[in-house]
């Protein structure tokens, strides 16, 4: 399979994924998590001008960002067409979408966005070439704008579980064509691609099985979030589902 090939079969999956991921998040525990995420990944952010959400999905987060009030200027780029028209719904007419395949983003075409932090979340593992995408997003960035990467923890043996459980049973998640990538493996890319890490920190995902089981109440979810978050502080290696890495520019390459 060529790459143009194999670019489409992904596109393919991400829309007929669209309408499955829309539901899933709007159920009660799925926001509860998703904010939970937010209000960590919020603790990330230094620059507040503009922001570039790199495979944006259906705008969850931008959608978050705009309440919170969090920049000036937002932007998403996403190859679903599904994906973008649902995000359009939930975000003010200003936001900048943009239909257009990631893994062929082009300086010209971001000119005049301009971003001091682009974050890519669930993003490294539907790319075919991450050194390639990594080394484009360097000439869109100015020298000391940021990256924000939010990316499964392949290393998370609690991860490794639920997601064996959930094949074992033909329960379907997520896919992807290509494998998640190790911290260590996200590391090289992003030092091969002009990017210095500022920050590095694990998020644990205890709670996520119990978002699917669809429980409503509010007291439940504020106690498994407690409980995700202690668990994070104490075996992170272990429930450290996801993992968010903070880089900087710092040369062109």
């Amino acid at each position: 399979m060529n790459n143009n090939d194999t670019i489409k079969k992904e596109i393919k999956n991400n829309n007929q994924f669209a309408d499955k991921k829309e539901l899933a998040n709007s159920r009660f525990g799925m926001k509860k998590i998703l904010n939970d995420q937010y209000d960590f990944l919020r603790k990330f952010i230094k620059k507040k001008n503009s922001i570039l959400d790199l495979g944006c999905g259906t705008g969850d987060f931008l959608e978050y960002c705009q309440k919170n009030k969090l920049f000036v200027k937002y932007s998403g780029i996403d190859p679903s067409d599904r994906c973008l028209e649902l995000a359009s719904k939930k975000l003010s007419s200003d936001t900048n979408l943009i239909h257009s395949d990631i893994e062929n983003i082009t300086i010209e075409k971001y000119r005049n966005i301009r971003p001091d932090l682009i974050i890519l979340r669930g993003v490294i593992h539907h790319l075919e070439n991450p050194m390639n995408c990594m080394k484009k997003i360097n000439k869109i960035l100015n020298q000391k704008d940021q990256l924000l990467i939010f990316e499964g923890n392949k290393e998370s043996l609690y991860r490794k579980l639920i997601l064996s459980i959930a094949d074992f049973f033909k329960i379907k998640h997520e896919i992807s064509q290509f494998e998640h990538k190790s911290y260590g493996q996200v590391r090289e890319i992003l030092q091969n691609s002009g990017f210095s890490i500022l920050e590095v920190k694990l998020f644990p995902g205890f709670y996520l099985p119990f978002a699917y089981l669809n429980i409503k109440n509010h007291y439940l979810w504020k106690f498994l979030i407690f409980i995700n978050g202690l668990l994070g502080k104490i075996l992170p290696k272990i429930f450290g589902w996801w993992m968010i890495i903070l880089a900087e520019k710092v040369k062109n390459v």
